[in-house]
């Protein structure tokens, strides 16, 4: 890490550890409401990604999104360059997700599961976005009715 790259970070982390101690001293204060605590506890979260940003050398824009931050190239550069030495084109961790899903739900794991695996709220949400992949699907479904039909029609 280069001497100007430290010095942001520090600048960061110093602000980060601000934030915090604010957060212990306003959590104490019956009268301060909870989204003010909250707040300062979100701003050294953002300040603490930037801090690690920062000491590897990755520019990003003036911003309060922790999740733009998080989806910044230190994960995804690391991913595409081993996507590239493999010489496989290069997919983003959105589609790693869905795939590794996928292949999940074709070796037979169970919605429940695989909603744990997901990190999903609810396994409806698991079910919504799954499920025309999952066995029972509407084309399976078809083909299970056509089967039993032809099953039904020639026993009589």
């Amino acid at each position: 890490m280069s001497q100007p790259e430290a010095e942001r970070a520090r600048a960061f982390l110093d602000r980060a550890d601000a934030d915090l101690t604010a957060v212990r001293a306003l959590e104490k204060l019956d009268t301060v409401p909870d989204e003010i605590v909250g707040f300062h506890g979100q701003q050294a979260a953002e300040k603490l990604l930037k801090a690690v940003l920062a000491a590897r050398g990755i520019d990003f824009p003036r911003t309060h999104s922790i999740r733009f931050l998080l989806d910044q190239p230190t994960t995804n550069v690391r991913a595409r360059k081993a996507w590239i030495a493999k010489r496989l084109r290069p997919i983003g961790l959105h589609e790693a997700r869905h795939t590794y899903a996928s292949l999940m739900i074709a070796a037979g794991v169970n919605a429940k599961a695989l909603s744990t695996y997901l990190g999903h709220s609810s396994v409806t949400i698991t079910y919504d976005r799954y499920g025309d992949l999952m066995p029972g699907n509407t084309d399976e479904a078809a083909a299970l009715l056509d089967s039993y039909l032809v099953r039904a029609t020639q026993a009589h």
